[in-house]
Protein backbone atom coordinates (compact mmCIF):
# COMPACT_ATOMS: atom_id res chain seq x y z
CA UNK A 1 0.00 0.00 0.00
CA UNK A 2 1.29 3.58 -1.13
CA UNK A 3 1.63 6.46 1.30
CA UNK A 4 -0.71 8.30 0.03
CA UNK A 5 -3.31 5.34 -0.02
CA UNK A 6 -2.79 4.55 3.77
CA UNK A 7 -3.20 8.25 4.55
CA UNK A 8 -6.40 8.14 3.00
CA UNK A 9 -7.60 5.48 4.51
CA UNK A 10 -7.54 6.98 7.37
CA UNK A 11 -9.76 9.97 6.03
CA UNK A 12 -6.72 12.20 5.55
CA UNK A 13 -7.23 14.16 1.91
CA UNK A 14 -4.64 16.10 0.15
CA UNK A 15 -5.73 18.89 -2.22
CA UNK A 16 -4.60 18.05 -5.67
CA UNK A 17 -6.53 21.36 -7.52
CA UNK A 18 -8.24 24.31 -7.20
CA UNK A 19 -10.28 25.60 -10.00
CA UNK A 20 -11.42 29.34 -9.71
CA UNK A 21 -14.48 29.93 -10.56
CA UNK A 22 -16.56 33.07 -11.56
CA UNK A 23 -18.44 34.50 -8.31
CA UNK A 24 -17.91 33.26 -4.90
CA UNK A 25 -17.69 29.63 -5.16
CA UNK A 26 -14.62 27.00 -5.44
CA UNK A 27 -14.04 23.75 -6.50
CA UNK A 28 -11.52 21.81 -5.24
CA UNK A 29 -10.51 18.13 -6.13
CA UNK A 30 -9.56 15.59 -3.84
CA UNK A 31 -6.86 12.80 -4.04
CA UNK A 32 -10.37 10.44 -3.53
CA UNK A 33 -11.91 11.84 -6.45
CA UNK A 34 -14.71 13.77 -4.89
CA UNK A 35 -15.14 17.55 -5.38
CA UNK A 36 -15.64 20.46 -2.50
CA UNK A 37 -17.13 23.16 -3.95
CA UNK A 38 -16.93 25.98 -0.83
CA UNK A 39 -17.90 29.40 -0.61
CA UNK A 40 -15.39 31.75 -0.82
CA UNK A 41 -15.21 34.74 1.25
CA UNK A 42 -15.45 38.17 -0.28
CA UNK A 43 -13.34 40.78 0.24
CA UNK A 44 -14.24 44.02 0.40
CA UNK A 45 -12.40 46.16 -2.62
CA UNK A 46 -10.89 49.72 -2.01
CA UNK A 47 -13.22 51.31 -4.22
CA UNK A 48 -15.74 51.59 -1.48
CA UNK A 49 -13.79 54.07 0.84
CA UNK A 50 -13.43 56.72 -1.96
CA UNK A 51 -17.53 57.43 -0.71
CA UNK A 52 -17.28 59.86 2.43
CA UNK A 53 -21.65 60.38 1.88
CA UNK A 54 -23.62 57.59 1.51
CA UNK A 55 -25.70 59.70 -0.36
CA UNK A 56 -23.04 59.69 -3.06
CA UNK A 57 -24.74 56.12 -3.92
CA UNK A 58 -21.31 55.12 -5.32
CA UNK A 59 -21.46 52.47 -7.31
CA UNK A 60 -19.52 49.97 -9.54
CA UNK A 61 -21.04 48.91 -12.87
CA UNK A 62 -20.84 45.33 -14.51
CA UNK A 63 -21.97 45.23 -17.98
CA UNK A 64 -23.83 41.92 -19.48
CA UNK A 65 -25.54 40.99 -22.57
CA UNK A 66 -27.97 39.21 -23.37
CA UNK A 67 -29.75 38.07 -26.60
CA UNK A 68 -34.01 37.42 -26.63
CA UNK A 69 -34.92 35.13 -29.53
CA UNK A 70 -38.64 35.32 -30.98
CA UNK A 71 -41.25 34.84 -33.48
CA UNK A 72 -40.33 37.79 -35.13
CA UNK A 73 -36.35 37.56 -34.90
CA UNK A 74 -33.68 38.44 -32.05
CA UNK A 75 -32.76 41.11 -30.07
CA UNK A 76 -29.84 42.30 -27.78
CA UNK A 77 -30.43 43.37 -24.21
CA UNK A 78 -27.86 44.94 -22.35
CA UNK A 79 -27.64 44.99 -18.45
CA UNK A 80 -26.17 47.02 -16.65
CA UNK A 81 -25.38 46.49 -12.49
CA UNK A 82 -24.83 48.83 -10.34
CA UNK A 83 -22.81 47.37 -7.03
CA UNK A 84 -23.37 49.96 -4.59
CA UNK A 85 -20.55 50.46 -1.88
CA UNK A 86 -23.33 50.93 1.01
CA UNK A 87 -26.45 48.77 1.10
CA UNK A 88 -29.56 50.25 0.56
CA UNK A 89 -32.88 50.22 3.63
CA UNK A 90 -33.53 46.69 2.01
CA UNK A 91 -29.68 45.39 2.17
CA UNK A 92 -29.87 44.70 -1.24
CA UNK A 93 -26.64 45.67 -2.29
CA UNK A 94 -26.65 45.00 -6.48
CA UNK A 95 -29.38 46.58 -9.03
CA UNK A 96 -29.60 45.37 -12.73
CA UNK A 97 -31.10 47.44 -15.26
CA UNK A 98 -31.85 46.63 -19.16
CA UNK A 99 -31.34 49.10 -21.69
CA UNK A 100 -34.67 48.87 -23.68
CA UNK A 101 -38.13 48.45 -23.16
CA UNK A 102 -40.68 45.34 -23.17
CA UNK A 103 -44.07 44.78 -23.79
CA UNK A 104 -44.28 48.27 -25.35
CA UNK A 105 -48.03 47.91 -26.99
CA UNK A 106 -48.92 47.11 -23.83
CA UNK A 107 -47.52 48.17 -20.85
CA UNK A 108 -43.89 49.25 -21.48
CA UNK A 109 -41.90 48.33 -18.78
CA UNK A 110 -37.59 48.59 -18.54
CA UNK A 111 -36.61 45.42 -16.84
CA UNK A 112 -34.72 45.59 -13.30
CA UNK A 113 -33.82 43.70 -10.76
CA UNK A 114 -32.57 44.01 -7.14
CA UNK A 115 -30.70 41.51 -5.23
CA UNK A 116 -27.82 40.91 -2.23
CA UNK A 117 -25.81 39.23 -4.85
CA UNK A 118 -24.81 40.05 -8.71
CA UNK A 119 -26.27 36.94 -9.65
CA UNK A 120 -29.74 37.13 -7.70
CA UNK A 121 -29.81 40.98 -9.44
CA UNK A 122 -28.78 39.87 -13.02
CA UNK A 123 -31.16 37.07 -12.46
CA UNK A 124 -34.09 38.63 -11.92
CA UNK A 125 -33.46 41.29 -14.80
CA UNK A 126 -33.09 38.36 -17.12
CA UNK A 127 -36.44 36.73 -16.31
CA UNK A 128 -38.21 39.83 -16.92
CA UNK A 129 -37.22 40.11 -20.07
CA UNK A 130 -37.67 36.70 -21.04
CA UNK A 131 -41.33 36.86 -19.46
CA UNK A 132 -42.56 39.99 -21.69
CA UNK A 133 -42.35 40.34 -25.09
CA UNK A 134 -40.35 42.63 -26.90
CA UNK A 135 -42.50 45.02 -29.39
CA UNK A 136 -40.18 47.64 -30.93
CA UNK A 137 -39.68 48.19 -34.68
CA UNK A 138 -35.78 47.51 -33.90
CA UNK A 139 -36.02 43.57 -34.01
CA UNK A 140 -32.65 41.56 -36.50
CA UNK A 141 -34.17 38.67 -38.68
CA UNK A 142 -32.62 34.81 -37.36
Amino acid sequence: MRYEDSREAQGHRRRLTSIPLRGSFQITQRASRHYDIRERQQTMTDWVYAQSDPAEELAQLHFFSMKKRQPGGEIEFIITVREYAERNQQAMKFFAQADKQVNQKTAPLTPFGWGPTLLAALGECMKAIRHYPYEGDDLRPE
